[in-house]
């Protein structure tokens, strides 16, 4: 480029010594005076031609420079462009650099170029939000992942939880089982109001774990709390479904008041007792469904502050005919808590066959029963029985619940209603046979709806290897 500016220069001087004027006199004098007369003309006018060449090549030379300038830069936007047009997360560090760069370079067109200086700064915010899209393409790809991941997880316990493996779930209790998983999906389909759309889930007394791994594989996005006195039993449930991550799992179990209690079980001495309300409305937590075996009306005793706010759905388990008395006081003070009480039409403990589950409900949403398919199954097929209580002059739980188990009846013919003869599946058989009620044998008896189930599976395990003709 110094070489093309030197011509220009020199062809600046040769035109303007060219044209400038001479003396009248010039033209008299020899050649060689007329000579050094012209030279001394150029050098009498060569210092404002030199500022003017001067300017003329300072404005060359810097039209030269930006030309340059611009050539390089656009080459440099040109790399950015093509890298920036490939998926941006593949290399986040170059691309943060070249935006840098490129910011750098908005900078310095801000003397030449306003209109380009906008439009770089709008190319440049255009490729930090493809930046920050990919970032977030990225965590949506992650979340979804892990959602796979656990979907699977949820899947292979909810396999385990319907193998032989366990003794499958719902071989005793299967109408309470298969109630509460229809009743916690429906409820999260927001159609049916029924289990509170916030709150925990709880299985007391919790045995092996299986129902409230039910639970937490129909809700993974509930927390689920299982508590059991037995430190085996925990044990056994962490070994089985702990994996599960909406699970926790206790050891101990629930009263009116929060203590220790001395163990029936010769395996360990004694654990720690809580109260509904020290684990949930002490705690600032809610409480969406609970699931009850034991100690019933103490829990209740201890829950009344947990119920009055959270108005959970609950179950409860009792021998109607053991303690009359008792049974009675359960049905009043859960109908004074504003429930109602649905016995489920099953047997749901051993050996006597008037151990039932009582499904309780809040009476504010029995217009939500109504449009409850599953409640109306079961209604349809005599599953369950709303019990009213004494004081509201009907037929009470003592008149739907075998009534020959009373002591001294047709099926507890002793004085004894602990004997294990009293209300046993052989007299309650017999009791039926004689009778010849229009039932399901399947809510009476507890071997035979045992048979029943596994049959019906066996028969379900050999249709599915029938090969298509």
């Amino acid at each position: 480029m110094t070489t093309r500016v030197g011509r220009l220069h020199s062809r600046l001087f040769s035109s303007a010594a060219d044209k400038l004027p001479l003396s009248a006199d010039a033209a008299s004098q020899d050649p060689s005076a007329k000579m050094n007369k012209n030279k001394g003309k150029q050098h009498d006018l060569s210092p404002s031609v030199l500022a003017l060449g001067k300017s003329i090549f300072s404005v060359t030379a810097l039209l030269a420079l930006f030309t340059l300038w611009v050539q390089h830069y656009e080459s440099a936007g040109k790399k950015s462009s093509s890298i920036t047009s490939s998926p941006v997360n593949q290399n986040p560090d170059e691309t943060v650099r070249l935006l840098e760069t490129r910011t750098t370079g908005k900078q310095m067109l801000e003397w030449t170029s306003w209109t380009t200086a906008k439009d770089e700064e709008t190319r440049m915010v255009k490729y930090m939000q493809d930046y920050a899209n990919s970032r977030h393409r990225k965590v949506d790809k992650d979340i979804e992942t892990m959602q796979e991941n656990d979907n699977s997880g949820l899947r292979k316990v909810d396999s385990l939880l319907h193998s032989e493996a366990i003794g499958q779930l719902g071989q005793h209790e299967a109408i309470l089982v298969k109630l509460v998983g229809s009743l916690i999906r429906v409820s999260h389909s927001d159609l049916v109001d029924l289990i509170p759309p916030e709150g925990y889930f709880l299985d007391a007394g919790m045995q092996f774990g299986e129902f409230g791994a039910h639970m937490a594989v129909n809700a993974p996005e509930r927390k689920v709390m299982m508590l059991d006195p037995s430190p085996r039993n925990v044990k056994t449930a962490k070994e089985k479904y702990g994996a599960l991550k909406n699970l926790e799992i206790l050891p101990g179990g629930l009263g009116e008041k929060v203590g220790t209690m001395k163990a029936r079980d010769e395996s360990f001495e004694e654990f720690p007792l809580y109260t509904l309300d020290s684990l949930f409305f002490e705690q600032g937590k809610k409480l969406a469904f609970a699931h009850l075996d034991g100690l019933e009306l103490d829990v209740l005793k201890g829950a009344i502050q947990t119920i009055r706010e959270s108005k959970p759905i609950f179950t409860t388990e009792v021998r109607v005919h053991k303690d009359v008395a008792y049974t009675d006081a359960l049905m009043d003070f859960i109908f004074d808590l504003g429930y109602d009480s649905y016995v489920i039409n099953e047997v749901c403990g051993y050996p006597h066959m008037d151990y039932r589950n009582l499904l309780n409900i809040p009476r504010s949403k029995s217009l939500d029963l109504i449009r409850s398919d599953t409640i109306n199954l079961l209604d349809a097929t005599n599953s369950i029985t709303r019990l009213p209580v004494r004081k509201e002059g009907q037929k009470t739980i003592f008149d739907f619940v075998m009534p020959c188990c009373a002591l001294g009846g047709e099926c507890c013919p002793g004085d004894d209603i602990n004997d294990k003869s009293c209300c046993s599946e052989g007299l309650v058989l017999k009791w039926l046979d004689e009778n010849k009620p229009d039932v399901n044998l399947n809510y009476y008896t507890w071997k035979k709806a045992r048979l029943s189930f596994e049959t019906f599976h066996y028969r379900l395990r050999q249709r599915g290897k029938v090969k298509p003709q």
